[in-house]
C-alpha cells in the first residue's frame, strides 16, 4: 500500500492500472489574513487528528473566485504529522506555495510558522472526538447519491437525520461530493460530519464537475490512521463510461484501546470483471493477517450470489440477514448490493444486522449491524 505525499509526481500502479493523483489550485483574492486563516486551520486537523484526509476544508466556501491569488494543494493524501516535522519535507511545501501564491515569502514563512504553533496549541487543548469505546459498535453503510434524494432534492440535513437516528459509532459513505457543481458546491463530507458531531475522513476517487467525487468515513470513535487505496478499474472511453474506484480506511482506537480497522469502498457499476478485480484487491490489501480486527462496509454493485461477493466471503463474513434484504432502489428495494462484512470471525459476535426502510433520502436504503468485538 503506497501512502501519497507529493501528488504531482506519486504514481501507484496496481495489477496493472496506473492511477495519477494531481494537484488541485485554488484561486483567490483574498487578503492574506484569509490565507493565514486557510493554512491555520490546514495545520492545526493535520496535528490533531494526525492524518488530514483535506476532509475538513471546504476550499470553494473559504475563498472567493479571481486569479490574483494561487495556492496549490495536493489531493492525495494522507499526511503524517512526522512530514511536516521534518525539515526537507517542510521547505519542500513552503517552496511550492511560493511558486503558486503571490505573496512574499517572509509572510508566508510568518503564516506556517503561526499556523503551526496554533496546531499544537489545538493538539493539546482537543478532546476526544466522540463517547469512550465500548465492546459493542453500531455500524452503518449508506450510498447517499451525492446528497440527492428521491424527490430530486438535494438534502444534506436529511441524510443526516437518517444516519443519527441509528446512532451509530462507525458510517460508510459512498457517491459523497466535495465542492461539486451539481449538488451546489457544498463539502457534503464536512457538512455530514457537523451535523452528526462525527469526525470525518474524505477519500476521493476522482475529479468531478469542478470538485471532488469518492467515499467517507463518519467516526465517534479516536482516528488513528487514515489511508486511500486505489482499486483496479477498466478506463472509461466513450463508448463504455467508468469510474476510478477506491477505498478509504481508516483505523480508529476500538474497545481496549485497541486499533480497529474500518473501510469504506464502491465498486464499479458495469463492468463484473472490474468488480471481481476490486473484490480481490480488498482481499489481497486488508486480509492478509488478522492483526487487527476490519470491518468491511460499501456498495458492492454485486448480488449475495456474484463472484465478487464470493470471492470476499473467502477472507470476510457477512453480516447479513438471512432473508438477505434488498437495500436498492430504495423506493422499492430489489437488490441487496450494500454490505457489511467483518473478519477475523473469532473477534466478532453479530448482534443484529437489517436494511433500513428509508424510500426519500438516497436511492438506497442504509444498511445497519451491531457488531460486539471480543477481546482476545
Amino acid at each position: 500500500m503506497t501512502r501519497f505525499k507529493d501528488c504531482s509526481t506519486s504514481c501507484n500502479r496496481l495489477n496493472g492500472h496506473s492511477i495519477q493523483f494531481q494537484w488541485f489550485r485554488l484561486v483567490s483574492h483574498s487578503p492574506l489574513t484569509e490565507l493565514n486563516d486557510f493554512l491555520r486551520f490546514k495545520f492545526s486537523l493535520i496535528m490533531r487528528n494526525r492524518a488530514d484526509i483535506y476532509s475538513s476544508v471546504d476550499v470553494r466556501e473559504r475563498f472567493s473566485h479571481s486569479k490574483e491569488s494561487r495556492l496549490s494543494i495536493p489531493l492525495c493524501l494522507p499526511w503524517k504529522e512526522q512530514d511536516y516535522t521534518e525539515h526537507a519535507s517542510f521547505t519542500e511545501e513552503l517552496t511550492t506555495m511560493q511558486k503558486n501564491c503571490p505573496v512574499h515569502p517572509s509572510c508566508l514563512f510568518q503564516t506556517l510558522r503561526w499556523a503551526s504553533v496554533l496546531s499544537i496549541l489545538c493538539l493539546f487543548s482537543s478532546g476526544v472526538y466522540g463517547a469512550e469505546p465500548t465492546d459493542t459498535l453500531r455500524i452503518l453503510c449508506y450510498n447517499i447519491h451525492y446528497g440527492q434524494g428521491m424527490d430530486g432534492k438535494y438534502d444534506v440535513e436529511r441524510l443526516a437525520k437518517v444516519i443519527e437516528r441509528m446512532k451509530p459509532d462507525l458510517v460508510a459513505l459512498q457517491e459523497v461530493d466535495v465542492g461539486v457543481k451539481r449538488s451546489g458546491r457544498v463539502h457534503e463530507a464536512q457538512r455530514l460530519g457537523e451535523l452528526t458531531g462525527m469526525a470525518v475522513r474524505f477519500g476521493p476517487t476522482q475529479h468531478y464537475e469542478g470538485g471532488l467525487f469518492g467515499n467517507a468515513v463518519l467516526t465517534r470513535l479516536p482516528i488513528l490512521d487514515v489511508l486511500i487505496q486505489p482499486l483496479p478499474y477498466t478506463e472509461s472511453t466513450p463508448q463504455l463510461v467508468t469510474y476510478p474506484r477506491g477505498a478509504i480506511v481508516v483505523t480508529v482506537r476500538g474497545p481496549g484501546d485497541k486499533p480497529l480497522r474500518f473501510i469504506s469502498t464502491h465498486f464499479q457499476h458495469n463492468v463484473p470483471a472490474d468488480r471481481l478485480a476490486e473484490a480481490k484487491a480488498i482481499n489481497e490489501h486488508f486480509a492478509a493477517n488478522n492483526e487487527i480486527p476490519t470491518i468491511l462496509a460499501g456498495d458492492m454493485n454485486a448480488t449475495p450470489d456474484s463472484d465478487p461477493i464470493s470471492e470476499l466471503l473467502k477472507q470476510w463474513i457477512n453480516a447479513i440477514d438471512d432473508e438477505a434484504a434488498p437495500s436498492a432502489p430504495s423506493t422499492k428495494p430489489r437488490s441487496r448490493i450494500d454490505y457489511i462484512f467483518y473478519r477475523p470471525a473469532s473477534r466478532f459476535e453479530l448482534i443484529e444486522t437489517k436494511v433500513i426502510a428509508e424510500p426519500m433520502a438516497s436511492d438506497h436504503c442504509p444498511v445497519f449491524a451491531i457488531l460486539k468485538l471480543k477481546q482476545q
